[in-house]
Formats: structure tokens, sequence, C-alpha cells
């Protein structure tokens, strides 16, 4: 029930005891998983409706370079790239921040897990969100995580950058050797007044040549030597 005759005088008698403070305090994984991510090349940046004071304070005990902390009202495409910090931020604040670097050329990965972060998930690349997140974070989501670990993102990323370097290895092996074969047979068909091979020696080279291949199935690269984030668009 509210007294709406109460006003600023209205308590009296009242004893101090003393002040409770509130402490949420960040995963113990956090840390080094941030820091692992830092060295694949990720660039990290925090959006949240925070002061922005609370949100470098936690970035520091979390190990990261606060660098430039701006207010999402101050936010432009320069900033945006430039600070790692973003505070008071809205929903819209945080798509739109995704939006900004995602335009300006950058690949966007967007990790939360409440109601307010479904539009900037939606907006991400990759959009990305813990199981025990609320139902509609979970829909938005292109990656859910079992469990409240930061490390399965490096692990995910580790596998994605070893899937793209098979894949790029197979394309470099593939073009070169059948540009080859094109260019070796259309030389001994015109020097040669017989066919150099047959089409069935043809396509028993290729499936051969495919059965090796597979080989890139089983590549187990270690981490140190994967190559870093590129685009094969």
């Amino acid at each position: 029930m509210c007294d709406r005759s109460a006003g600023p005088g209205t308590e009296g008698g009242l004893t101090l005891a003393g002040f409770l403070t509130l402490v949420d305090e960040p995963s113990p994984d956090a840390a080094a998983a941030l820091a692992l991510l830092a060295r694949r090349g990720i660039t990290l940046k925090v959006l949240t409706g925070d002061h922005p004071a609370t949100a470098a304070r936690t970035c520091r005990e979390l190990g990261l370079d606060v660098g430039a902390v701006i207010e999402a009202a101050d936010l432009t495409a320069a900033s945006a790239e430039r600070a790692t910090v973003i505070a008071r931020c809205t929903p819209d604040d945080k798509a739109r921040v995704v939006r900004l670097l995602r335009e300006a050329g950058h690949t966007v990965g967007f990790l939360g897990d409440g109601v307010n972060d479904s539009p900037a998930m939606r907006a991400a690349d990759v959009g990305i969100c813990p199981r025990a997140a609320v139902d509609v974070t979970r829909e938005a989501a292109d990656v859910v995580l079992a469990g409240k670990d930061l490390s399965a993102i490096d692990q995910a990323i580790v596998a994605g950058r070893r899937s793209t370097g098979n894949i790029v290895t197979y394309l470099r092996i593939a073009l070169s050797s059948n540009l080859g074969n094109v260019i070796a047979m259309l030389a001994a068909g015109l020097a040669l007044p017989f066919l150099p091979m047959l089409p069935v020696q043809v396509l028993l080279q290729n499936v051969c040549f495919d059965v090796a291949q597979l080989a890139f199935a089983f590549d187990r690269a270690a981490p140190a030597v994967l190559p870093p984030a590129r685009s094969i668009r």
C-alpha cells in the first residue's frame, strides 16, 4: 500500500544499522576465456545498460583493456569501432552498434541472454546465448551454449577456422591439379596423333585424387598454426 500523504519528513526515529551491498561476480573462467579470444584476433566489445564507470570497472576485473568508454547517446560509426565499452545502451542501441560494425566490414558475433539482447542478436552475423537464456533470446540465437562456459566459443572458433583452412587447402589443390590436367591434355591432344588418356582413365584419376583428399577430414592442426580469421565470400 502507498500512503500518498507521506513526504520528506515522514520518516522519524530510525537508526542506521549498516549498508547492504550486492555484487554480481564475473564467472571464474571468464577472464581466461576472454584473453584466449583476444589471442585469436577477436576484438571484444561490451554493450551494457549500466553506468560507464560500473562497466569499465568490470572490464578491468576481467583483464580487458578498457580504452575508450562512451555512452550510447554519443555513438557514431567511428566511435563504435574505437570504443571497448558502450554504456547506457537500450536494445535498439545494441542493434545499432552491431549494424555499424557490420557496415564497416567486420564479422560480428553477439553474446546475450536477455530479452533486450534479441534485436542485436538478430542483427549480428552470429547470435550466441547460454542455455539458461530466456525463450525469446534462444529463438533468436544461432548458437546455444550448453553451459555458461565462454571457452566453448573459442572451441567453436577453432573448429570453424580449421574447417575453413581445410576447404581453402582443398580448393587450391583441386584447382591447381585440374588446371594442370586440362593444359596437359590440350597440349598433348594438339601435339600427338592419338588421345593421351582415355575418358575412363581421366575419371579413374579423378576418383583416386578425391579419395586421397579425404585425409583433410582428419586433419587436426594445432591451434597455434591455424589461419587467422578470413572471408571466403
